[in-house]
């Protein structure tokens, strides 16, 4: 993940409380793919989207 998106995840506590309430799969894909997120919308918008590409189980 680019830097300061990153950090804009880690310095607002909401985002990094929602971050941190993600399935590990959705963290570790969103910190590998380089997908950041400036606002807690964008970071909604990309586990959402990660979560719905997997097969219900």
């Amino acid at each position: 993940m680019p830097e300061e998106k990153a950090n804009a995840v880690l310095n607002n506590p909401q985002m990094k409380k929602f971050f941190s309430a993600q399935p590990f799969f959705v963290q570790e894909s969103i910190m590998q793919t380089g997908v950041g997120a400036s606002t807690e919308n964008e970071l909604k918008q990309c586990a959402e989207n990660l979560t719905k590409k997997q097969p219900a189980e």
